[in-house]
């Protein structure tokens, strides 16, 4: 099922889906994920609204993911109704990657500002911020600022700061000065900031809204 993510081709989708609708099957969940690599994915699509509607929520996550990646998303307040009466984080994250896939950068934003005024583990807001980074095509940007800011605290925000420099000055100006006060509030710019790893991914995500 990995080779077939990898390179995806179009006789692989009758075994893959024979596969995911298999109850008894140990890799029911690997086969669901992996239809929504194999285009064209059609065939697929009314088995894997079945699979986003019944009992199992992990499976129905995954479900939604692939259809969202073949084309075929489920509304985003459906994955955010999902998202907030989910009970096991691996449900969470399938959700979140949907909406990344879908692009829903404001959705993933409201997510990321609950996971900061909630004080939810450093290792959920990071992941929420790179899917929220996903989600504006910028994902390595995401990911080369939280490595900054492991390597040195204070270079990821740097590096925001620079970023956001380089897409309105003026921004860029403020911001510099914010971090040099210590004021993470200020510099989440909406999202409730509470150190300086927050305010990067913060800073960040404003610039990433912005045009290039």
């Amino acid at each position: 099922l990995r080779a077939v993510r990898a390179a995806p081709f179009a006789a692989a989708l009758g075994p893959v889906l024979a596969e995911a609708e298999d109850a008894s099957s140990p890799l029911r969940t690997e086969a669901a994920t992996t239809l929504g690599f194999i285009h064209p994915g059609d065939g697929a699509v009314p088995a894997m609204r079945r699979m986003a509607e019944g009992p199992d929520p992990w499976l129905a996550a995954i479900a939604l993911k692939s259809l969202a990646r073949l084309g075929y998303p489920a509304p985003a307040s459906e994955l955010l109704r999902r998202y907030a009466s989910a009970a096991e984080p691996r449900v969470r994250n399938e959700l979140l990657i949907a909406l990344a896939v879908m692009r829903e950068h404001v959705a993933l934003h409201g997510i990321l500002a609950e996971a900061m005024a909630s004080g939810a583990a450093r290792s959920w807001i990071d992941a929420v911020a790179l899917y929220a980074a996903q989600a504006h095509g910028a994902r390595d940007i995401m990911r080369s600022i939280l490595s900054a800011e492991d390597d040195r605290a204070g270079d990821g925000l740097d590096e925001a700061i620079a970023l956001l420099g380089e897409r309105d000055a003026q921004a860029g100006e403020h911001a510099r000065a914010a971090a040099a006060a210590g004021d993470w509030r200020m510099l989440g710019d909406g999202l409730p900031a509470t150190d300086r790893r927050q305010a990067a991914v913060a800073v960040a995500l404003r610039a990433l809204g912005l045009p290039a």
